[in-house]
């Protein structure tokens, strides 16, 4: 019974060794480092996002992301089996989350590039990482900031193709008269249903409402919709 009790006594007196507790304080260090990045990360994204939704459901979750990612790699970087174990779990994980803009998905896959980096302990990789993303962010931002404007789309839809595609009074002719500048996207009659859709350049808020109800007017049937 001694002889157990000093094992376990034993055992436990090695996780506290100077060796036990440098490697506890060497995740820690890159645990914090990845909420430091992530965070900066989140920063970025939210400063230089050139889709302005004004939501944070996606950059709210990069610094979990990251810190999670971490803890998985040093996880698993040790072991073949739990590596092998880990694949198969994540196989049946699915990301149901709606990606609206391309950038978000790009955000995502830069906070586990950093989490990847810091969980195989480079963290020189992750730093260079959020540096690179910084000059990406700001050239974009810079870019979009060179070119403000953002054309709007305009949908009709309705049943009455005739009235829709007429060449003196449908969608089309009332549109050059209304809007200095359309380009058209598509034209599609399917099941019954026809569709015009044209995108507007420089058109203002109050010019959008009065071409809607203008719109509205001549085709009352039609269902009409600007994003």
């Amino acid at each position: 019974m001694d002889e157990q009790v000093d094992v376990v006594q034993d055992k436990i007196e090695s996780l506290w060794s100077a060796e036990q507790i440098a490697s506890i304080q060497t995740i820690a260090m890159y645990l914090l480092l990845a909420g430091v990045i992530s965070f900066y990360i989140r920063f970025l994204y939210r400063r230089f996002n050139l889709a302005k939704t004004g939501t944070d459901s996606v950059s709210v979750i990069f610094p979990l992301l990251t810190v999670v990612t971490v803890a998985v790699i040093m996880t698993i970087k040790s072991s073949l089996a739990l590596s092998l174990g880990m694949v198969g779990a994540l196989s049946i994980v699915r990301f149901r989350t709606a990606i609206r803009q391309p950038q978000e998905l790009v955000y995502l896959f830069l906070c586990i590039a950093i989490g990847l980096s810091l969980g195989a302990e480079f963290p020189e990789l992750a730093i260079l990482l959020a540096l690179i993303a910084s000059v990406c962010a700001f050239w974009m931002g810079r870019q979009q900031s060179e070119d403000p404007s953002t054309p709007l789309v305009l949908t009709v839809t309705g049943e009455d193709s005739e009235s829709l595609f007429d060449p003196a009074t449908g969608v089309l002719a009332t549109l050059q008269e209304l809007v200095t500048e359309i380009q058209l996207k598509r034209l599609e009659v399917r099941d019954g249903n026809s569709q015009v859709r044209v995108e507007l350049a420089e058109l203002e808020p109050d010019q959008a409402i009065d071409l809607v109800q203008n719109l509205g007017r001549l085709f009352p049937t039609a269902r009409i919709k600007i994003q």
